[in-house]
């Protein structure tokens, strides 16, 4: 469903984000592929990291939507606790 909301605005015009901190991006890749959404212009990253997504998203300040995917398994550096 995030994979089709996200697809659905991008295919608007709108600059969308996708970081998977479980996925690889081949693997997002496939499953767009069934769910009709592989052609999107959805802009995937790998990444668990919250500081470097926040500084990637300072670049990209036209975003209209970021998916995090999955929450639980981002980290910051200041905490010393696991995802």
């Amino acid at each position: 469903m995030r994979l089709q909301a996200a697809a659905r605005l991008a295919r608007s015009g709108k600059r969308v984000r996708y970081a998977s901190g479980e996925a690889s991006l081949g693997q997002i890749r496939l499953r767009a592929r069934p769910l009709g959404v592989a052609d999107s212009t959805i802009e995937l990253a790998g990444a668990i990291n919250v500081r470097e997504i926040a500084a990637s998203l300072e670049q990209a300040k036209d975003t209209t939507l970021v998916v995090i995917d999955s929450i639980q398994t981002m980290w910051r550096d200041t905490i010393d606790s696991a995802p």
